[in-house]
């Protein structure tokens, strides 16, 4: 049976791309000059597609896999996101039933154990939250990397170039966090079809690829339906992947939802 620490150190991280990770090979993409008026008209498409509107609030369920050095995992979970950083993550077994929770309220976080009566709770600006969550990722890039969108960006610092098959602009940019962004947007479709988090060394931290879409009727909205990510943030240098499997929402989610109120009975360790 694993441990408590074992599990969450394979699934939370699949959530919030939270594993610490160690070599991958992947390469960065190679990349056409465009002609000045061609990449005006690039960079406005980056401005249309970075000003659409987006969900606040995502609820969705997944089947989650990964397959690591180590060996081979899946998990259902659903994944709950209110924006800035709410967080909630519930995992089942196949019966149904709840195994794992994770929830963050944007200042604490807790880790729940139901199989073993525990909990372990902390702040996310604490040494513990980093072993889960590698920095300089934050909660609330969660929700617009799981839903194939752009945070605010600088336009200004942005470069525009062709994909080698001329389908889609690969947009580039430094975050205020020191990280480089590469991001391939399909020109047909108008979505992204892969992302690409980059260290000061151009070492690929994680690499997201979209590999398909669904619309949501109610709203509109474009939902990524299958996520792979690799890179040196998957633990093993292995691939997680999520899949939209189930209840897709982005109807507003209450406070409730990110408050857990723990039996008495439950044993609770704080960390640092």
């Amino acid at each position: 049976m694993r441990t408590f620490t074992t599990y969450f150190s394979a699934l939370i991280p699949a959530l919030a791309l939270l594993f610490f990770l160690s070599g991958c090979d992947t390469k960065t993409p190679k990349t056409v000059a465009l002609p000045p008026t061609v990449e005006k008209d690039a960079l406005a498409a980056f401005d249309d597609f970075s000003q659409s509107t987006f969900p606040s609030d995502a609820e969705c369920t997944y089947e989650i896999s990964w397959e690591i050095l180590t060996g081979k995992g899946n998990v259902t979970a659903i994944v709950q996101l209110d924006e800035p950083d709410l967080l909630k993550f519930t995992a089942f077994d196949p019966l149904g039933r709840t195994l794992y929770l994770a929830v963050s309220d944007g200042k604490q976080f807790t880790l729940v154990d139901n199989r073993a009566a525990s909990a372990k709770q902390g702040g996310i600006n604490g040494k513990s939250w980093r072993e889960f969550v590698p920095s300089p990722l934050q909660v609330e890039n969660l929700l617009p990397l799981l839903g194939g969108r752009l945070e605010d960006v600088n336009k200004a610092k942005v470069l525009a170039a062709s994909s080698t098959d001329n389908t889609g602009y690969w947009y580039t940019w430094k975050d205020a966090n020191d990280l480089s962004h590469q991001v391939l947007f399909n020109k047909e479709h108008k979505w992204i079809e892969q992302h690409l988090l980059l260290n000061k060394e151009k070492k690929i931290l994680l690499e997201i690829r979209y590999l398909s879409y669904m619309q949501d009727k109610e709203t509109g909205y474009l939902w990524p339906k299958r996520i792979q990510m690799t890179g040196d943030m998957i633990k093993g240098g292995g691939t997680l992947n999520f899949t939209c499997v189930g209840q897709l929402s982005f109807d507003p989610l209450p406070a409730s939802t990110f408050y857990l109120q723990l039996p008495p009975h439950f044993k609770v360790e704080n960390l640092p």
